[in-house]
């Protein structure tokens, strides 16, 4: 998997790009066809944002947070993009898909009628 960060309108100290990196590669243990990460840290008037790219194959999922504080934003945006890929593998997830073809069989034509 590829990942970059990239600092919007503020100096990205060694530390913050340390732990931004090791947020975007803890992403992997949840789907490991990741093509590419991005991290998009943004400094406002008084917040942060931390928006995340994430390229998996056929789609782009993005996460976005905002926070008073830097860190709290990327670990918001990369919990975000968590969630997302959890969602994103349950489709192609061969069992959840073989459970709910049989939950429609056993309710029968009748109950999918109305």
């Amino acid at each position: 998997m590829k990942t970059s960060v990239t600092a919007r309108h503020f100096d990205l100290s060694p530390q913050v790009h340390e732990h931004a990196i090791n947020a975007m590669e803890g992403l992997s243990k949840y789907f490991d066809r990741i093509v590419d990460a991005h991290l998009i840290l943004n400094k406002e008037k008084s917040s942060w944002r931390a928006e995340t790219i994430v390229g998996v194959p056929g789609e782009t999922l993005t996460a976005e947070s905002v926070d008073d504080q830097l860190f709290t934003a990327i670990d918001d945006a990369t919990a975000k993009a968590e969630r997302q890929l959890k969602k994103y593998k349950a489709k192609f997830d061969p069992q959840k898909a073989r459970r709910s073809i049989q939950q429609l069989n056993m309710e029968g034509p009748e109950s999918r009628r109305k």
